[in-house]
């Protein structure tokens, strides 16, 4: 069914917790709002398979990427290709083989914390997202979804955001 192709979501960037180490012992943490200027400019961003140019899920270009940033971090969706690959990702995802993902981002505006071995990112420009075999972020995460689900969460939160507006409207009279 064309409408119910598999769809996967999930936090690419989750603000706050800190990464796994990096080789050198160096670790980092992204604050909240670290991508908003840079999202704000609706950069062309793509979805691969870790990191991998030639798998491409989707793009931000083509609309078959979509990026949200919250409280929490950096939320994606994308529609996936009709690939054998993205087929074979989709399976791995939906048995719980592959749960996190990764990103690619230049230009870091960081302050240093915990004795210099901690890196804080407040500002980044975001290039692409990648699910992830080996994520370095183990607070990301990705599950597959189809386009109902998709249009069913879409439209609760959309509810929800007007009763939170109509309560707060309310609260001001």
């Amino acid at each position: 069914m064309a409408g119910d192709k598999p769809r996967l979501s999930g936090y690419a960037v989750v603000y706050g917790p800190l990464s796994e180490t990096f080789p050198g012992g160096l670790r980092e943490r992204f604050r909240q709002r670290a991508f908003a200027d840079a999202l704000g400019k609706k950069p062309d961003v793509r979805a691969l398979i870790d990191h991998t140019s030639h798998l491409v899920l989707g793009r931000t270009a083509a609309g078959t990427l979509v990026l949200r940033e919250d409280d929490t971090g950096v939320h994606f969706d994308v529609e996936l290709p009709d690939t054998t690959y993205a087929r074979d990702l989709a399976e791995v995802v939906r048995r719980g083989d592959v749960t996190g993902m990764s990103f690619g981002f230049s230009g870091p505006v960081v302050e240093w914390a915990e004795g210099a071995t901690v890196r804080e990112i407040t500002r980044a420009v975001l290039h692409e997202i990648s699910v992830a075999t080996f994520p370095y972020y183990p607070d990301t995460t990705v599950a597959v979804r189809t386009w109902s689900e998709f249009k069913r969460d879409r439209i609760e939160c959309q509810l929800a955001g007007r009763f939170r507006w109509a309560e707060l409207a309310e609260r001001e009279l």
